[in-house]
């Protein structure tokens, strides 16, 4: 039996990127051995010896990363024959080092208790046609055949980004660009402030937007001056809101993945001792002092910003039932005349279900598979109906977005059966327009990048619309 059979997972997609990450580092020279041994080290990360989780992967596959760069560097004879590189074990003991010296200086607050969740209400559904979305780049011309861990659109527009089979590739969506660019290093959780873009790979990387629009290199591999630098590690499904100079950060020691287009919205998980962690993104860009708090958020799971950094979005997760969601919660982001982070609730909404939640103007954006519940949202009297009986065989989904201002939830796009929307995030044109652009996977396996005008009105309902 193999290391990793002897080990419980958080799940299936931890589990398998385990696997890929053992694959990997053998083929790149690492020892089968040595690798077991890091796993071993990394399980204990979060405190649970009994389960392989998020965050374990994390740790794990920083230390692999940097095992793995280490070794493709070339050795210099002025070192001597006595150079011995740091294990992978070595590492992970460097690291969680670092780790405690930061939880140390981070300061803890009492942040939310589990009772809000009880304060959830629903939202009234507002049933209508939706878009049928424009087309922004077919990602086959780039040559990305699958794409995996979410997408993100950079604030102003001009840029996408996706875990991919080529890393993690950044496509220019500027009027005239088709150029594109793979991160080799990097495996999925782009998300951009207004400054640069950061993605997760061997641990954090930061790739400054202004290196971006100057005629970059197709393929990256590792570090570059002045344009792309590994920055202080964050956890796995980090966001980030905001300029380099006061911005936020934020990660969190319970998530749950959104791995790739499927016809079942992602698995969610709840903890009565979850927390996010809010970072100064100045100390993250710079390798200065983060200034991290962390906050309690009893039942809250997948914590993102808003690009301007103004709220932050949550799923909900039932306290009765750890692995079922119960809908989303917003929030306003303030400081007190100390510093210390508060989060004020805006929204609690419970009914909602599907994957982590953007927020952009008015509005809360997720995507959802179709299952017989939403029969009403695709314009048919009832589940019955053959034409939603074919539409769920086929399996859809799509992007909803919630109105703060309203309480009302629509159905905004309109896949089509077998087509799944995936990955909304927003973007403000020029004219002041806020778009919500976002990933769809197509019959024919192409993956393209979508948008919508998150303003504009439903037209009426039309059954399969």
């Amino acid at each position: 039996m193999s290391a990793i059979d002897q080990l419980s997972f958080d799940s299936n997609v931890v589990r398998d990127r385990v696997r890929a990450m053992r694959d990997e580092a053998v083929g790149a020279g690492v020892e089968p051995g040595e690798f077991d041994e890091a796993l071993g080290r990394a399980n204990v990360i979060d405190g649970d010896r009994d389960r392989f989780s998020e965050i374990d992967l994390g740790m794990l596959e920083q230390a692999v990363g940097d095992r793995r760069r280490d070794m493709s560097l070339p050795r210099r004879p002025a070192f001597g024959p006595g150079l011995s590189l740091p294990s992978t074990t070595q590492i992970i003991d460097r690291n969680l080092e670092q780790t405690r010296r930061d939880a140390a200086l981070a300061t803890t607050l009492p942040g939310l208790t589990a009772d809000i969740i009880a304060t959830a209400q629903p939202a009234q559904p507002v049933f209508g046609a939706a878009q049928p979305g424009t087309e922004l780049r077919n990602l086959a011309t780039n040559g990305i055949t699958s794409t995996s861990y979410w997408g993100r659109v950079s604030p102003n527009g001009e840029m996408f980004a996706v875990g991919s089979n080529r890393g993690v590739s950044l496509v220019d969506l500027r009027p005239g660009q088709t150029n594109a660019v793979h991160f080799r290093q990097g495996s999925y959780d782009p998300t951009f402030g207004d400054d640069a873009l950061y993605f997760q790979g061997g641990g954090t990387w930061r790739v400054g937007m202004d290196w971006l629009r100057n005629n970059p290199p197709e393929n990256v591999t590792g570090e570059i001056p002045g344009g792309v630098q590994r920055v202080t590690s964050l956890a796995l499904y980090q966001d980030v809101a905001g300029s380099d100079r006061d911005g936020i950060a934020v990660d969190g020691h319970l998530w749950t993945g959104d791995p790739a287009p499927s016809t079942r919205d992602p698995r969610v998980s709840g903890s009565p001792t979850a927390s996010v962690r809010v970072h100064s993104l100045q100390g993250l860009a710079t390798g200065g002092d983060r200034n991290t708090q962390t906050i309690a958020t009893p039942f809250h799971s997948g914590w993102q910003t808003s690009h301007d950094g103004r709220h932050m979005v949550s799923q909900l997760v039932d306290p009765a039932n750890p692995n079922s969601q119960l809908g989303y919660g917003i929030y306003s982001v303030r400081r007190s005349d100390s510093g210390a982070v508060e989060l004020s609730p805006v929204r609690l909404v419970s009914g909602l279900r599907g994957g982590k939640p953007k927020m952009g103007g008015d509005y809360l954006a997720y995507h959802h598979a179709a299952t017989p519940a939403d029969f009403a949202h695709y314009g048919f009297a009832s589940a019955d109906d053959p034409a939603f009986q074919e539409l769920l065989r086929r399996g859809t989904a799509d992007i909803y977005l919630y109105n703060i201002r309203d309480n009302t939830v629509r159905r905004a796009t309109n896949a089509g059966p077998g087509n799944l929307a995936w990955f909304p995030s927003f973007a403000s044109d020029p004219d002041g327009t806020l778009r919500v652009v976002y990933m769809q996977r197509n019959t024919d396996g192409t993956n393209r990048v979508m948008s919508i005008n998150a303003d504009a009105p439903a037209p009426a309902a039309t059954p399969g619309q």
